[in-house]
């Protein structure tokens, strides 16, 4: 929701880098010029450690141009779904497996929808022929056959289901697609290479402790809930937020130790999100679907998120002793235009809608802030405020007003809840103001 603000760029570059290319370097000269992702990768190399969001991206698009490219299989299974929602790859291990995938979103078009439902439905005779007679219109049952097949003697739309998961997303085995291991020896030396673990544990000049105290924000800028500053005096570490990674090191390994994705976060976002997608390609181009902590655009402290149901219900709650706010606290029609805020919304469990319009997530809960704050106002008999605002020549809604108005913070990012209080407070200066 806010963007994080570092007390000394430069300072943090500078100590990141020189820490990542002496504990982390990639070994010189490059240990396989014959493929093409290694020359990628060297050719953005030392750059990884400190570039920007939109940087990243760039880097992302090109490596994609290059992935494209190797596709020599099944290629027209491949870019009927990559031309929809390509969301990248993920790697499954267990003691017998290690299969990188290739993950995409369910196309929204008729014939897919089609073909969701019927993967909802019973394996049966059926249903099975159903299903290939749709894969047939769409001219990739050849296609899919061979991306699923992996024995014989069962139907097709068993083995379809495996990887067509139908409530979830798309993910097939590279090597449907790709001939050569290239890119599968590519990504697993990327996750060898890019070592988190080991500046995760680094205590001294480096490491996420100093990382974190160069920053000014001392709260979640996922969520404007939490606490996230650190605990440490001297040699002593008494703990810190957690460090999320933006772009998942286990999808895009390369980016473990990019300065700008490592996101100090609370233990609730930081679990929520996992390794949820948050970029994906659009025109052949990466682009975020959530809020970047780290790009300017993407703060919402000039963006009205919360409202009340109805107009005049924070006064009500003012006004009558025994008015509640509960469930009275909605999203607003702006804040739900907003995909990219409605993504992240969703994404951390904080505030969106149920299938009755009805706020769900943590913010549901968070009345109880908003009337403690505006307790802070009845505390004043309307008899004191009369009181003063004769004094003062002032008429009392006006001293109400500026009651108010004293309660908005001038750094909601900074303060827990805070933009859900200054939201609200907001709407009584308004509505006072009429």
């Amino acid at each position: 929701m806010f963007n994080l603000n570092y007390r000394d760029y430069p300072k943090i570059e500078k100590m990141h880098q020189e820490w990542c290319k002496k504990n982390s370097p990639l070994p010189e000269p490059n240990p396989d010029a014959q493929n093409e992702f290694f020359n990628w990768l060297y050719s953005v190399k030392d750059g990884l450690y400190t570039c920007s969001p939109e940087q990243m991206l760039d880097s992302l698009t090109s490596l994609i141009q290059l992935f494209n490219q190797s596709v020599m299989s099944n290629q027209e299974l491949f870019h009927t779904l990559f031309d929809y929602r390509f969301l990248f790859w993920e790697r499954y291990k267990n003691k017998n497996t290690n299969i990188l995938f290739c993950v995409f979103e369910w196309p929204q078009t008729p014939e897919f929808s089609r073909i969701r439902a019927l993967c909802r439905g019973r394996t049966n005779a059926a249903n099975n022929a159903n299903l290939e007679n749709s894969l047939r219109e769409l001219n990739i049952l050849e296609q899919v056959s061979d991306a699923v097949e992996d024995g014989p003697g069962r139907l097709l739309i068993s083995k379809f289901k495996k990887y067509f998961q139908p409530d979830s997303l798309i993910k097939l085995p590279l090597r449907k697609f790709v001939d050569n291991d290239d890119f599968d020896v590519f990504e697993a030396f990327c996750s060898n290479n890019f070592d988190y673990k080991k500046f995760s544990r680094q205590r001294g000049d480096w490491g996420p402790y100093p990382l974190i105290e160069l920053l000014e924000n001392t709260v979640c800028p996922y969520c404007n809930r939490s606490y996230t500053h650190s605990v440490f005096e001297g040699d002593v570490y008494g703990g810190r937020p957690e460090l999320d990674h933006f772009l998942s090191k286990s999808a895009f390994p390369f980016f473990a130790l990019s300065i700008y994705n490592l996101i100090p976060v609370c233990h609730s976002c930081n679990h929520a999100k996992l390794d949820k997608h948050v970029v994906k390609v659009l025109d052949n181009t990466a682009v975020y679907t959530h809020l970047h902590p780290n790009i300017l655009t993407d703060n919402v402290l000039d963006i009205k998120l919360f409202t009340t149901e109805h107009e005049g219900d924070l006064l009500s709650f003012l006004v009558n002793n025994d008015f509640s706010l509960n469930g009275k606290i909605q999203i607003t029609e702006d804040c739900r235009a907003r995909t990219k805020i409605m993504n992240s919304m969703e994404i951390y469990n904080l505030a969106f809608d149920n299938s009755e319009r009805k706020l769900v997530g943590y913010y549901r809960d968070h009345y109880k802030d908003i009337e403690r704050t505006l307790n802070l106002v009845k505390r004043y008999p309307i008899s004191a405020i009369n009181s003063i605002a004769n004094l003062l020549k002032e008429d009392e809604k006006s001293l109400r007003r500026v009651f108010v108005e004293n309660l908005i913070s001038e750094s909601p990012g900074d303060e827990p809840l805070g933009k859900l209080k200054n939201d609200l407070l907001s709407s009584i200066i308004s509505n006072l103001d009429t």
